[in-house]
């Protein structure tokens, strides 16, 4: 006796868990969330019945809301997805990443005419130095800690016609894309305008270099007058962090540098250039 049954029949007793498919699938929104430092924002899927947030494919305990707040100090670098109910029908988003913006620490590029005793930028009456700020947004300079009226830019210009005691510069502010971010400098800018006579400081002027600025892993330091000097390395801080001898031209390893602003200090030569190490 021949057994008969239908395809309908055959494919349930194959596959009896099958269900019918979802018609809807949730997403999140926004998919490219990039969060400032110390800051939020908030993730939202379409309208269902009830819904559960993941987190790199696990269950975050009570999201549970049609949206998530997620913050950089829980959720940066992470895959959030939602599964949504509705109707008894059930499925899973596709995941979105957080991320965030990085930025290096605050720091200044300087220039003019000027020589650098260990502490202090000694600058000649009447002559110019300058200083740029890393950051671009909300900017405010200080003068021994009270705001330079008008003084909101990138790039501060100091100069004197007459001598003055030393003037500690500070300067505060944030990146554009994060213009909450507010940053400082950390460390004060030493500027004394001293009378130099008829000599001035131009025997300070440069003849030799550092490249590239900014540096990651190696630094050259290049003399053009092909003569020896002692150099050192100062952090933002003033402090020591290398000493060597320059002949013609040297390459130093930075490698085991923190990322930040660093000084090169010609001994022989009250004069310094600054680099920036990533």
């Amino acid at each position: 006796m021949k057994t008969l049954i239908t395809l309908a029949a055959f494919i349930a007793l194959m596959h009896p868990t099958i269900h019918a498919q979802c018609t809807f699938d949730p997403t999140v929104t926004p998919n490219d969330l990039t969060l400032c430092p110390n800051s939020f924002d908030t993730l939202w899927t379409e309208v269902y019945e009830s819904y559960q947030w993941y987190d790199d494919g696990n269950i975050i305990p009570g999201a549970t809301n049609q949206f998530l707040v997620v913050d950089d100090a829980n959720y940066l670098l992470s895959n959030i997805s939602v599964e949504a109910t509705s109707s008894g029908c059930t499925e899973m988003s596709p995941s979105v990443l957080v991320d965030g913006w990085a930025f290096l620490p605050a720091f200044v590029t300087n220039g003019g005419n000027y020589a650098f005793n260990g502490s202090n930028y000694e600058v000649c009456l009447n002559d110019t130095i300058t200083f740029e700020f890393s950051f671009d947004s909300n900017i405010e300079w200080t003068a021994d800690a009270i705001p330079i009226p008008g003084e909101t830019n990138q790039l501060i210009e100091i100069t004197s016609s007459t001598p003055t005691g030393v003037v500690n510069y500070g300067v505060c502010g944030s990146p554009s894309i994060c213009p909450n971010y507010i940053q400082c400098l950390g460390v004060s800018l030493n500027v004394q305008f001293i009378d130099c006579g008829t000599t001035g400081l131009d025997e300070l002027e440069m003849t030799w270099k550092v490249y590239p600025n900014p540096a990651e892993d190696l630094l050259t330091i290049d003399a053009a007058d092909h003569k020896e000097h002692e150099f050192t390395i100062l952090d933002a801080l003033g402090r020591v962090v290398y000493e060597g001898t320059l002949m013609d031209k040297n390459t130093v390893d930075i490698s085991n540098l923190s990322p930040g602003s660093y000084t090169v200090l010609l001994k022989a030569q009250p004069q310094h250039i600054s680099f920036m190490k990533l």
